[in-house]
């Protein structure tokens, strides 16, 4: 994979994991795969993700907007449907940025059945036996038509 957009997904990029996994977006689904770098660095500053932020990110496809979260936010939780997106999704996120992996998780599941998101354990420390992650404090998600996003 080309790196001249950094951690993040260009055209080409696209074209190429698309192809390797025999994937095409479909209109059934909603799916489309952002393959414009500003594109997404644009939904991530419009989302108004911060350092400290817990993102869930809906429909995650190819991982386009999964990077541009992870360089900002401190968790992204993706929930993908897709079986062969949902497969590949970890691998891309390794390839990329594996700085980030740890900060990554993966929910493999319709998001509107997704009634709750079980915290992940964080590393033990000395002043607790054991921490969990925080609650999500924004969704994010693109769609043909329209990026949006929301924050509690």
């Amino acid at each position: 994979m080309s790196t001249e957009h950094g951690a993040l997904l260009g055209p080409a990029d696209i074209r190429e994991l698309a192809a390797a996994l025999g994937v095409r977006p479909t209109k059934q689904r909603g799916q489309n795969f952002v393959i414009d770098a500003n594109t997404v660095r644009r939904i991530v500053r419009t989302a108004e993700v911060r350092p400290d932020d817990c993102v869930v990110e809906v429909g995650p496809g190819l991982g386009s907007l999964t990077l541009a979260l992870l360089e900002t936010a401190a968790h992204v939780t993706a929930v993908e449907i897709d079986d062969v997106l949902a497969a590949a999704l970890p691998a891309t996120i390794v390839a990329r940025i594996p700085e980030k992996a740890t900060s990554f998780a993966l929910v493999h599941s319709d998001a509107m059945l997704v009634r709750e998101l079980r915290a992940r354990p964080r590393p033990r420390s000395s002043r607790t036996s054991r921490t969990t992650s925080p609650s999500p404090s924004s969704c994010t998600c693109s769609t043909p038509s329209r990026p949006s996003s929301a924050r509690s």
